[in-house]
């Protein structure tokens, strides 16, 4: 009896890590879009660790981004503005090209009209962003995992002093990469 709850104890153990590690995998994934966000003037309304009713929250005066903790520290996630579901991502991209004055030059249609976007507003939209910023700001949530990622590989090679290779058989080839030693 004793052992069995040894064993579940020790397994309970590492499902706790494994979240842990899975948090911090998706904390860094969730801070490579809040980088990349903030590098293009988007506005990002929040920035959670975890999910479920706040913890802790704290809003910061210059940029108005709140940053939280919440109850279940199992992911996070990065709120732009423009993503908050309200109006969809295609209703918003007429929108600002209506009043940009850019586009097929017709004008704006009675939806476009009902939706009132305040100039101000509309630069720190994520939608307003060209397609090339979104597609950066998307992309650097993958990018951060893949840097984190190498950076970690590289610190743990090196505590175990992996030693390189002298040379390398490549191909029924033997490849000197030492110059001849």
């Amino acid at each position: 009896m004793i052992l069995l709850a040894a064993v579940t104890l020790v397994g309970f153990g590492k499902v706790l890590t494994f979240l842990l590690m899975l948090s911090v995998l998706i904390v860094l994934h969730e801070f490579g879009h809040f980088v990349l966000a903030r590098a293009n003037r988007v506005r990002v309304n929040e920035f959670a660790v975890g999910f479920g009713p706040k913890l802790l929250a704290w809003t910061s005066p210059a940029s108005g981004t709140q940053y939280t903790l919440r109850a279940f520290p199992i992911g996070g996630f990065c709120a732009m503005e423009g993503e908050d579901g309200k109006v969809s991502e295609a209703e918003q991209q007429r929108t600002f090209i209506a009043t940009r004055g850019e586009g097929d030059g017709a004008a704006p249609t009675r939806a476009d009209a009902a939706l009132p976007i305040e100039k101000s507003a509309t630069s720190e939209n994520f939608q307003a962003k060209s397609a090339w910023r979104r597609l950066a700001i998307i992309f650097a949530g993958p990018a951060f995992n893949f840097r984190q990622s190498s950076r970690c590989f590289r610190i743990i090679a090196a505590r175990a002093q992996i030693v390189q290779a002298r040379n390398l058989r490549l191909f029924n080839l033997r490849i000197d990469l030492h110059g001849g030693n």
